[in-house]
């Protein structure tokens, strides 16, 4: 019971609260706003200076491993991830560390791939269109921090 009162897993619960607002924004609108990238980074930096897991080194690792690969296939090819996708990715990365960062990034990813070809086959999306991230990336936070915690 102790674990569930932490202050550790009060800012998870406010991770959450603001992923699952960006991501039901980004469903119904297409678009992830900056305040919620902002406000991950905002929980990251203050859970790091009271100490909370993980350090510094690590959320920054965190960041690079999330945001790099989507900023670059954005760059290469135009249109494949939206700024927004881009920046939430790496506050998340940057909130959850590397190793649940580079968990977080398969998971959604994954998620997202499966999601995209199961409409495609079933003729609901075409090739090359857009998809909304944000629900894949609450879905991939969540599933990099279930596996860490078992």
């Amino acid at each position: 019971m102790s674990d569930f009162l932490s202050p550790q897993s009060g800012f998870v619960f406010l991770f959450f609260c603001i992923l699952l607002t960006a991501a039901g924004e980004d469903a119904s609108t297409g678009r992830i706003r900056n305040r919620y990238s902002i406000g991950i980074m905002t929980l990251a930096l203050l859970s790091c200076v009271l100490g909370l897991p993980p350090g510094l080194a690590e959320r920054f690792m965190g960041l690079c491993i999330t945001g790099l690969p989507l900023y670059t296939a954005a760059v290469v090819r135009e249109g494949s991830f939206g700024g927004g996708d881009v920046k939430l990715s790496a506050s998340c990365g940057f909130f959850l560390g590397a190793e649940q960062g580079a968990a977080f990034l398969m998971w959604t990813l994954a998620a997202a791939g499966i999601w995209a070809g199961a409409l495609f086959l079933k003729g609901r999306k075409g090739r090359g269109e857009r998809l909304a991230l944000g629900p894949f990336f609450a879905l991939g936070a969540a599933i990099a921090l279930w596996q860490t915690a078992l």
